[in-house]
């Protein structure tokens, strides 16, 4: 048996040096090495930046006194606390009465009921009796006063970043909802008679309806209140109660230093700031993400306009990540 495997090694041995010693071997050898040598020294890859907060001074007491002052140039309390109030305002959208849905529908109550001798209801009117309040007042000067509040309300939302509003559109609803704005908006009020302003509102009447129908099918995000509180209690109020107590540290360490101009523990100073701000985007992060997944859950979410949701598994992760920071019982970072 010892014997065997010495002559299987021997033809291993030799197998392999003949192999390597192959010209053919070695030059396909230098030309994978100089590949990876050349790749190496053109494609560098980018190192991962070290997270720390941005600071002013170079003191102990520099640094504590600098972060106090109200200036958004670096990190200082006035700029962290901007972040957490993120989260605060997320949450509050979500407590308030849905303003955008509000909007949309006084826009359709007022002006496309077709009824109550709206707007609608006056042009279907003159459509078939040519003669209307409009003709009677020679005065049309609220459809400019809808059509303009539509635009203001298409370039509000569109330019709303997610969870700034409750109204939740589908990109195909929102697609729409231009569509009908901007053919109302293309519409000339000036120069023209009163017949010739309502034959171009009579042409276009069934926008009307089509912002109607469009009005009536959408939806807003609704969230019981329990699970709403149960995110301000899991990351406001831990994230505010952690950042009174890293600024009693800080107050600790900036009293027992010595001198204006001590930078023996600049350092530890710089590390409770960066986890002031550590703290403070957890708390964003965390609401931002819980929020996220009720999103994910719902059927049509690849489909909201406004919404590029990761997929649920990113969005635990982070949310752990979130409650890891802001339950941990370390002041510095």
């Amino acid at each position: 048996m010892k014997k065997s495997l010495k002559k299987i090694f021997q033809i291993v041995r030799y197998d392999f040096k003949r192999l390597m010693l192959n010209p053919i071997t070695l030059v396909g050898l230098s030309i994978v090495l100089a590949i990876v040598l050349i790749t190496g020294l053109v494609y560098k890859i980018p190192t991962t930046p070290v997270y720390s907060a941005t600071t002013k001074g170079e003191t102990t007491k520099s640094v504590y006194n600098n972060f106090f002052v109200v200036d958004t140039s670096y990190d200082s309390k006035s700029k962290l606390t901007l972040i957490l109030d993120e989260a605060k305002n997320y949450l509050e959208v979500q407590t308030e009465a849905d303003s955008e849905l509000q909007e949309l529908q006084l826009i359709k109550d007022s002006y496309c009921k077709g009824s109550d001798g709206d707007l609608l209801a006056q042009i279907e009117k003159y459509a078939i009796y040519n003669t209307c309040k409009y003709t009677d007042d020679n005065d049309i000067s609220e459809f400019s006063t809808f059509a303009t509040r539509l635009y203001n309300f298409v370039a509000k939302y569109e330019n709303l970043k997610p969870f700034e509003s409750r109204l939740l559109l589908t990109t195909a609803q929102f697609r729409s909802l231009k569509t009908v704005e901007a053919t109302f908006s293309s519409i000339s009020m000036s120069g023209k008679s009163i017949v010739l302003k309502l034959n171009d509102l009579v042409k276009n009447k069934k926008m009307f309806y089509s912002l109607k129908g469009l009005i009536s099918s959408v939806s807003d995000l609704e969230i019981h209140a329990d699970i709403l509180n149960e995110y301000k209690t899991n990351y406001v109020d831990k994230a505010e109660a952690k950042i009174a107590l890293i600024e009693n540290e800080m107050l600790r360490l900036y009293n027992e230093t010595p001198t204006s101009q001590d930078t023996t523990e600049v350092k530890k100073m710089r590390n409770y700031i960066t986890n002031y701000k550590k703290i403070c985007e957890s708390a964003r992060d965390g609401v931002l993400n819980e929020l996220s997944a009720i999103i994910y859950k719902l059927p049509n979410h690849n489909n909201l306009f406004g919404y590029d949701i990761e997929n649920n598994q990113d969005i635990q992760q982070k949310i752990v990540e979130a409650k890891f920071y802001i339950n941990s019982d370390s002041m510095e970072y």
